[in-house]
């Protein structure tokens, strides 16, 4: 019984981390973790304006050489996602209402938040896509991104920080996983360790943002590699009620936009 538990383990693993190219593995909801990171991280609008007109007391000049930004998107610095379609539109909205004079620092864009955050997260997922496939060439570790909800996390903010913020992260990626770290739960950790030993105070940040947000949303919660239920490995299916479950793991729902009233 002993040795037919440990095959059926070793053959979830092999089947989970290692194939997984070939599996039907479902991917995380990218809207939903997209917009945690816009609600609990990113905030909403702010322009120069806002400080001359009084709107923003900034007596320590933090926003000194800041520019119009919303959910992130700076408008200066990111000429990636502005001239995009869905980057003229999402500033169309915003000239349109006459944001700069008319909206609240931190407005997440009053009638117009649904639409808007759409935009900004389909920019993020063009561009997460994209530099997902320059950046690993193992369609295996693709698709744990895609299918862990805190690697997917801990991505589609470094899509926000940046593309070489993005590509230093899949390297390390890239290298856990071709020494045989396969267990996301600590892919995940080593991550955010690089992310709190960084040399850049706003990506020290962004590992405490992303721990927390890990931790309050429970998207560490199931067990991976090797934690499986005695009593489930007993099935003929060898602990496929497991891997269910597990999967599970990569389905983290909810947070549909709300406009403000």
């Amino acid at each position: 019984m002993r040795n037919r538990l440990n095959e059926g383990i070793s053959r979830i693993q092999s089947i989970m981390y290692r194939n997984i190219n070939e599996q039907a593995l479902p991917n995380v909801d990218f809207y939903a973790i997209a917009n945690k990171v816009i609600t609990e991280i990113e905030g909403g609008y702010f322009h120069p304006n806002m400080i001359s007109s009084g709107r923003v007391k900034d007596p320590n000049n933090y926003y000194k050489s800041s520019g119009e930004t919303m959910f992130g998107m700076d408008r200066r610095t990111g000429l990636a996602f502005v001239n995009t379609p869905e980057g003229k539109e999402f500033w169309s909205i915003i000239d349109n209402a006459d944001a700069k004079n008319k909206w609240a620092w931190r407005s997440m864009g009053n009638e117009h938040e649904g639409k808007l955050r759409v935009l900004a997260t389909k920019m993020i997922q063009n561009e997460f896509n994209r530099l997902l496939n320059k950046y690993v060439k193992d369609k295996n570790i693709i698709n744990l991104v895609n299918s862990s909800a805190p690697l997917s996390l801990n991505f589609i903010y470094a899509t926000w920080n940046g593309e070489g913020y993005f590509r230093q992260m899949t390297e390390l990626l890239v290298s856990n996983y071709n020494s045989g770290i396969v267990d996301p739960n600590i892919l995940i950790d080593n991550q955010i360790n690089f992310r709190l030993n960084y040399n850049n105070g706003l990506i020290r940040k962004s590992g405490e943002d992303i721990k927390r947000l890990i931790e309050e949303n429970n998207y560490k919660s199931l067990p991976y590699e090797g934690q499986v239920d005695p009593e489930e490995a007993k099935d003929e299916s060898l602990g496929l009620n497991f891997m269910n479950r597990t999967f599970k793991a990569a389905l983290q729902k909810g947070d549909t936009p709300q406009e403000e009233k």
